[in-house]
């Protein structure tokens, strides 16, 4: 969107988390400037395996699963 990219939740594995921890952060990097920042969280905590795109410089995300592996079924937006 506009010269940045998103990073949206996902799972950890690996060191000390083996098991496996989902994140909720929304994470942006802006290219121009070569810097990541931390803009939010996800509204209903960590998940992983869901589908994000843009529409006209609006950002969708959605479904996937929870810590539980609940599937998901709701969609957010964002406006840049």
């Amino acid at each position: 969107l506009n010269g940045r990219v998103f990073v949206l939740g996902g799972r950890y594995f690996g060191g000390s988390l083996t098991t496996g921890f989902l994140f909720d952060d929304m994470l942006e990097y802006d290219i121009a400037r070569n810097k990541w920042l931390l803009v939010g969280h996800l509204p209903q905590g960590g998940r992983e395996n869901m589908v994000t795109f843009a529409i006209n410089g609006k950002g969708y995300f959605g479904l996937g699963e929870d810590a539980n592996g609940n599937i998901l079924n709701d969609i957010y937006s964002w406006n840049d």
